[in-house]
């Protein structure tokens, strides 16, 4: 679109100026020009940041052979993930963690009869976080929560003053975006990644 624009108005002087000539096919070739040299560019940079680049052009060929002969691969560029499930114990500890420290707010609880258990759905953004709560003591499982944030600095900062110990900044290997974790009850991690 840069590349479009600059040649409309480059060729737009021109024929104010009366200095040339106003073509249309000069600004189709400058347009073609600048995306070939944009690719070009962006090929390169690739290359020399990531080493591994032919190792990873292959497993990506290798995933996409394998991934259409799924089921979902035709919908695959329309589907996202809205929702994920935590396991709890407490939900006094529910309360006061994901509630008061953190301010998740509350969508949905719900209790069914007879069983002891409560669910609890929050929203965050257009995701939803969804809490099952066995309401007993019992020992769960490594949990993990990766939530991401344009502003990591004030989110750790804000998580520090409610008393939330966090990490330091990592790397994260998939993105190379910084990312910081802290811990939740119940065996959570919750991992905060710089989008």
């Amino acid at each position: 679109m840069i590349c479009f624009l600059i040649s409309i108005g480059i060729e737009n002087i021109q024929l104010m100026t009366r200095k040339g000539s106003y073509d249309t096919g000069d600004i189709l070739s400058n347009t073609t020009g600048g995306l070939l040299g944009a690719a070009l560019f962006l090929w390169k940079a690739y290359t020399l940041t990531n080493p591994d680049w032919k190792k990873l052009m292959k497993n990506r060929r290798r995933y996409r052979h394998r991934a259409k002969e799924g089921a979902l691969f035709p919908y695959s560029s329309r589907l996202h993930v809205i929702r994920t499930t935590l396991h709890a114990t407490k939900e006094e500890t529910i309360w006061e963690f994901y509630v008061s420290k953190l301010g998740l707010q509350l969508h949905r609880q719900l209790v069914p009869e007879n069983s002891g258990e409560t669910a609890f759905l929050f929203a965050v953004g257009r995701s939803q976080i969804e809490i099952l709560c066995s309401n007993r003591e019992e020992e769960l499982p490594e949990q993990t929560l990766i939530l991401s944030f344009t502003n990591l600095d004030k989110v750790k900062e804000h998580l520090e003053n409610k008393g939330i110990q966090t990490s330091d900044y990592q790397i994260d290997p998939y993105s190379k975006h910084r990312r910081f974790s802290f811990d939740a009850p119940d065996h959570v991690k919750v991992t905060l990644i710089e989008s």
